[in-house]
């Protein structure tokens, strides 16, 4: 290696210490070039046994909404599942990919699986995410909807009270 090699490898090198999480800094600490350091990251995080591809595929299944989270937040989380099996050779077709996504629902979307049942040779995984997260918008919107006439009636029914009482 020249100079500017070396200088680029240093950097690369201390980069990678800097980002990557204090548990895996043992695994690559030895080594002397970035490229062994990725490398040895690498096999780490893509090589997977049965039993990670187990777990896996518990964990893609088992998915389910938690209370309070968006919808992009949980169609991310499963994506990241699915992407690690992929990765392990485990990938899963669109519709299937799709069908999973509607397992984790809450009940407030019932109605929206029913509608994509209608419809359901033509389900994808884009189809479904856009379909989700426009319901999760529609839904949001009705909830402060629904604020907003609890205020009105509100201010409504003290607006009374304080004329009877003016009177």
């Amino acid at each position: 290696m020249n100079d500017a090699e070396r200088r680029k490898n240093d950097e690369a090198l201390t980069v990678m210490f800097l980002i990557v999480e204090d548990a895996f800094l043992d695994d690559i600490g030895d080594t002397v070039r970035a490229k062994d350091a990725w490398e040895a990251l690498k096999e780490m995080h893509t090589k997977f046994g049965p039993l990670h591809i187990l777990r896996l595929m518990k964990d893609f299944f088992n998915v389910t909404m938690k209370p309070n989270e968006s919808m992009k937040s949980y169609l991310g989380r499963l994506m990241d599942i699915h992407r690690k099996l992929s990765s392990g050779n485990y990938a899963f077709t669109g519709r299937k990919v799709a069908l999973i996504m509607l397992i984790g629902l809450p009940k407030s979307y019932e109605a929206l699986i029913i509608n994509l049942e209608k419809d359901e040779t033509n389900i994808s995984t884009a189809m479904v995410k856009s379909r989700l997260l426009v319901e999760e918008k529609r839904m949001s919107r009705n909830e402060s909807e629904d604020v907003t006439h609890e205020e009105r009636a509100l201010h409504t029914k003290n607006y009374q009270t304080q004329r009877r009482s003016a009177a």
